[in-house]
């Protein structure tokens, strides 16, 4: 669980696919701020997921950011949003490079690093975690005449 039981306030930057993450901070006693460029994802955030703070990409100092964005994006506004010391993590994998100010790193003593899913032993920490906390997963059962329209359907 490394780098997320070492800061007080974590913000996660957009929620798809990892609306989980915001539970398991929660579940750290963390408080988490939920940042995104949708004013619609705001309920889900606050309520369904219990995220202390939503923002639309607004000013606010955290001691890291979860970035789960898979599609390209500036980092450079989230590298403004991290206090002193602050760490913004990728948890999604833009297509493209990153491209980002040394100047932004270098000044605030921010760092950038990356996080798969780990190895054996921190998925069954995880795992145990989220079943001692009742962090579990959104399911939605439809019947089978449905499937593609399901697929089909937008998000």
């Amino acid at each position: 669980m490394g780098f997320l039981s070492r800061a007080c306030t974590w913000a996660w930057l957009d929620l798809e696919p990892w609306s989980r993450g915001c539970e398991f901070a929660k579940a750290f006693n963390m408080k988490v701020t939920v940042i995104s460029t949708s004013p619609s994802k705001k309920k889900e955030a606050l309520e369904k997921l219990g995220a202390d703070a939503f923002l639309i990409r607004c000013y606010v100092y955290n001691d890291g950011i979860i970035d789960t964005v898979s599609g390209n994006h500036s980092v450079e506004p989230s590298l403004g949003l991290l206090k002193t010391s602050g760490k913004l993590i990728f948890v999604g994998a833009p297509p493209l490079p990153l491209e980002m100010s040394a100047q932004t790193l270098l000044m605030g003593r921010k760092m950038v690093g990356g996080s798969n899913i780990g190895g054996i032993e921190e998925m069954q920490e995880m795992v145990d975690f989220a079943a001692n906390h009742n962090v579990t997963a959104e399911v939605e059962v439809i019947a089978m005449e449905y499937v593609n329209c399901v697929r089909e359907a937008p998000k």
